[in-house]
């Protein structure tokens, strides 16, 4: 549970500096990892791919403003 929690409040940190993109994906490896998965470069890359996507279909679709961070997107 502390790793899940300590992902989150990393997210909330970074957010705003590395973008929605970069820190989601780091977000969802620390979830994974907190959840018992070892194969941290599988959930950093499946993390990246759901969280743009996520992105795109917020920022295009719906015309919202996401922050992007160091991505230029």
């Amino acid at each position: 549970m502390a790793v899940i929690v300590a992902a989150l409040a990393l997210h909330a940190l970074l957010v705003s500096r590395l973008g929605f993109v970069l820190s989601s994906a780091l977000l969802y490896a620390g979830v994974a990892l907190g959840f018992g998965e070892r194969r941290l470069w599988r959930s950093g890359a499946v993390g990246l791919v759901l969280a743009l996507a996520a992105y795109l279909a917020f920022t295009r679709l719906l015309g919202l403003r996401l922050p992007a961070g160091v991505l230029p997107l």
